[in-house]
């Protein structure tokens, strides 16, 4: 693994947000459980997308639904990751539970849509049982520059 250095200005420190890492093109912060981290997981990913092509708003629902999940049903601190390879960008949300989440076939009032929102907006997604937890990741395209 390649040395981690601070993120450059405007990507992840300020404005109360933690500082992030970065390591062969990946931006990485930590999360803290509550009840406001998946709007810090938005508020860091918008200062990712700021220049982007991508479609951002989809970018930050799907993580607040990650996040969200991980407050929800691990109750652990999250690893959130960034990457952008050029034509498509790459979400990904580490937690410290090896519980494997599955679609609900029927929502209901107190949740189940989260990862039906993923798969309904995300271009692929998946999860990857780890040593300590499991990564829920999703990637959208850039938008095609020919329209």
């Amino acid at each position: 693994m390649g040395a981690r250095r601070s993120a450059p200005p405007g990507h992840g420190h300020g404005r109360g947000l933690p500082r992030a890492t970065v390591g062969h093109g990946v931006m990485s912060w930590m999360l803290t459980p509550g009840p406001d981290a998946p709007r810090r997981a938005r508020q860091l990913l918008r200062t990712c997308l700021d220049a982007s092509d991508v479609h951002s708003e989809d970018v930050e629902l799907l993580v607040s639904e990650l996040v969200a999940n991980v407050v929800r049903h691990a109750g652990t601190a999250a690893a959130l990751r960034f990457s952008d390879t050029g034509d498509r960008i790459r979400v990904e949300v580490e937690d410290g539970s090896a519980h494997r989440p599955v679609p609900v076939t029927e929502p209901g009032v107190h949740g189940g849509y989260g990862l039906r929102i993923v798969e309904a907006l995300a271009d692929s997604w998946g999860i990857e049982l780890t040593d300590g937890g499991k990564v829920v990741w999703f990637e959208l395209a850039h938008r095609d520059q020919s329209t």
